[in-house]
């Protein structure tokens, strides 16, 4: 299997596993059955925490979604093994079972969390409102086409990951002239 076959199979199970917490997150918030399960596992583990779906329109609130998947792995599992418990119809079951997430599943949620978390970092960088913050874009892109260079120490998946992030970094951001242009010079009247 080529390397573009192997990142476009992982890169379309990963939409697929999105996809699954999109619709978990969404099935337990208009279940009022598997919401007060779920909140009792959550208190069970000291977590106040609830799950939290994604926006298309926020940044970084994949990752979020991801964090809030990871944090409360233990009452997810919970609902999983113990849905036969539930009064659910067969419809809900039938779909709570077609949600239920793998060890790979798990996996693949825990290494792009740690891929994107930079990210976010940056993200708030960015985002300061006491201080200017045009001077900081150049250098956060470095630093973020730094992390994504260096794969020493990284599994095989975190890999692909950085590496399909640096390809769409270097189209999107490098290979935009005038875009790099404008920061450098901006990044320049600053210091």
């Amino acid at each position: 299997m080529t390397e573009d076959n192997f990142l476009s199979q992982n890169i379309s199970s990963l939409g697929g596993l999105l996809r699954k917490c999109r619709a978990l997150c969404s099935m337990i918030k208009r279940s009022s059955l598997l919401a007060a399960f779920f909140e009792k596992e959550c208190y069970k583990i000291g977590s106040r925490r609830s799950l939290q779906a994604d926006v298309c329109t926020r940044w970084n609130s994949t990752l979020h979604m991801i964090e809030s998947f990871l944090a409360l792995k233990t009452a997810i599992c919970a609902l999983f093994a113990e849905k036969h418990l539930l009064d659910l119809t067969h419809a809900q079951s039938m779909k709570l079972h077609c949600l239920e997430l793998t060890s790979s599943d798990w996996n693949l949620l825990k290494n792009l969390s740690q891929v994107l978390t930079p990210f976010e970092l940056a993200t708030k960088l960015l985002s300061g409102r006491r201080y200017p913050t045009i001077g900081l874009c150049l250098f956060a892109l470095h630093h973020l086409k730094l992390f994504l260079e260096d794969t020493e120490g990284d599994n095989d998946l975190q890999q692909r990951l950085k590496h399909c992030l640096l390809e769409k970094m270097t189209r999107y951001i490098d290979d935009e002239k005038e875009q790099m242009r404008m920061l450098r010079v901006s990044y320049a009247l600053l210091c």
